[in-house]
């Protein structure tokens, strides 16, 4: 197992992460459950702490793929600068996630907390996708 297994086994967590907490915070927000809206924030946090090893394997296996044959250069730089986007909005989602716990945790229910995650969680999904 190379790294470019690494990172195809892995690259599906920051996308199946962020659809999920998006829907469940989402869910939370409509049936106005703050254990949904938590969840939906533990989510986020998990997502943004396994986007790290994902992010770091994209270079390695880069490395493996660049000189395969049908494989497009421009794909690949493509795939490098999406990814660092995506990379940084799920990692701001993660600390908002925390932020946002915190806030719960303080018996602070604002709904504009939970409004800015969903926001920076479909930006992440659209980026990823």
């Amino acid at each position: 197992m190379n790294s470019a297994h690494i990172h195809l086994i892995l690259n599906h967590i920051p996308i199946l992460g962020t659809i999920f907490g998006l829907l469940v915070l989402a869910a939370g927000m409509i049936a106005r459950s703050s254990l949904l809206q938590k969840t939906g924030f533990i989510t986020f946090i998990v997502t943004a702490v396994l986007t790290i090893p994902t992010y770091l394997t994209g270079e390695p296996a880069e490395d493996v793929v660049k000189g395969l044959p049908d494989i497009s250069r421009g794909a690949i730089e493509l795939h490098d600068q999406t990814a660092m986007i995506a990379f940084i909005i799920v990692g701001a989602l993660g600390i908002w996630a925390l932020f946002a716990l915190w806030r719960f945790r303080r018996a602070e229910r604002v709904r504009w907390i939970s409004g800015i995650a969903l926001v920076l969680a479909l930006a992440g999904t659209v980026t990823m996708i």
